[in-house]
């Protein structure tokens, strides 16, 4: 990968590596919508929103950042 950049090669090694660090899953909450979330200080956050159906954009319970409770942990 070349990456162009005017931060120093080791920041950008270590923010890749924090990056990749992080537990990530996608989750279904619906037939029709799923939530990518992180799990951050023993929480899932939402990350971002994956549906074809527009108004699930403007629920704001699926506003990236909130924080969700899923059956899995």
């Amino acid at each position: 990968m070349i990456l162009h950049s005017i931060v120093p090669v080791e920041a950008m090694q270590q923010m890749l590596a924090d990056q990749q660090a992080v537990t990530r899953r996608t989750e279904p909450l619906s037939d029709t919508h799923f939530v990518e979330s992180y799990l951050q200080n023993g929480e899932w956050t939402i990350e971002r929103i994956i549906s074809t159906n527009l108004q699930d954009y403007l629920n704001p319970a699926l506003t990236p950042g909130t924080h969700i409770n899923t059956k899995k942990s």
